[in-house]
């Protein structure tokens, strides 16, 4: 089976997207599997990278590509074409795009529409998980606690002053529909709120604003196959100081993490188990990682759900399962016997 990666778009986390189609071909190929390449550039461009995986570390890897495209006709599966490569149909598509147009039910829906096999979320989940609010009121609906937030589109007068009501300080101030923590801010008063909200609102056209959780952050990834969840042990999270940014994640690296997480048995299991429920309850397929936060003062509260986790040299997600001698790629792209 050749599986084609999409990857890059025209997202905030482009670049994430990048290095995770990076690992992933190259783990393919080091078990003889050449993966078809098909990068979305930064203005929305289709391309192929006939080029080998390390050379996708590179900025410049558009200018490495060949320009590429999907034909539609009826109900028949994508036909795909690009310089020296005859058509063909996908036989499964695993896309690596992260952020807007990508994860949110876009690309999805176009591969449902035309019949083209995809690994993961498809249109519902994809965007019910891309959109916070929506995801946590969901969770809150059937009890489970989420930390008190509110949803904000513009840094007005009025907006500032109903935070002030409804919220206590410390806050997150962060993009509405947006991942890898990009436009992400801590505030400790309201001096800093409407800054903060232009940061976020740069990002995405609304905002949410959520009152800090002090205490560390939970993750577990979940793998779907005809129904049945594989979870992956646990993970916390803890920083020195601020909270897990964007340069903690992919730059710094000074974030500490455990696999498994300094739990109890019961704790570990109550998680897990919200972890299978939220999946379950937000239609998720294939794969997902499920994020908490665990209260100082004990109580654990869902976060968000990321419905195509990052899968660089330094992501979480395969961390969790390499913990349990797991390798989801294989997982994912293995044909049923």
């Amino acid at each position: 089976m050749l599986p084609v990666l999409l990857f890059g778009g025209r997202s905030a986390e482009h670049s994430v997207s990048v290095s995770s189609a990076a690992s992933v071909a190259a783990a393919l190929l080091s078990r003889g599997t050449t993966p078809f390449l098909l990068g979305i550039g930064r203005n929305g461009r289709l391309l192929h990278f006939p080029h080998a995986p390390h050379h996708l570390t590179t900025e410049d890897w558009e200018g490495l590509s060949h320009p590429a495209s999907l034909h539609y006709e009826g109900g028949a599966p994508l036909t795909l074409s690009a310089e020296g490569v005859p058509p063909f149909q996908p036989q499964i598509i695993l896309s690596l795009l992260h952020g807007k147009y990508g994860e949110d039910g876009c690309w999805q829906g176009l591969l449902t529409l035309a019949n083209t096999p995809f690994v993961g979320c498809g249109v519902l989940s994809s965007a019910l998980c891309m959109h916070k609010a929506k995801a946590k009121a969901l969770a809150a609906h059937h009890g489970i606690p989420t930390a008190p937030y509110l949803v904000v589109e513009n840094p007005s007068a009025e907006s500032l002053a109903e935070i002030g009501r409804a919220l206590s300080y410390p806050l997150f101030v962060k993009p509405l529909c947006g991942g890898s923590s990009l436009g992400v801010s801590r505030v400790d008063s309201a001096a800093d709120l409407r800054a903060a909200l232009r940061l976020a609102l740069s990002f995405d056209e609304k905002a949410i604003v959520e009152e800090e959780i002090a205490g560390t952050e939970l993750t577990v990834g979940v793998l779907e196959k005809n129904g049945r969840l594989l979870l992956s042990p646990v993970g916390e999270l803890r920083t020195e100081k601020g909270f897990f940014d964007y340069d903690k994640k992919y730059k710094t690296h000074t974030t500490a993490v455990s696999i498994p997480a300094l739990l109890s048995s019961e704790e570990e299991r109550r998680v897990r188990d919200t972890a299978s429920l939220l999946f379950r309850l937000m239609d998720c397929r294939g794969l997902a990682r499920v994020d908490f936060l665990r209260s100082k003062k004990g109580p654990i509260y869902f976060n968000e759900i990321n419905t195509i986790p990052g899968f660089t040299a330094d992501s979480l997600f395969p961390r969790l399962f390499a913990h349990i001698g797991i390798d989801p790629l294989s997982f994912l792209l293995e044909e049923e016997e």
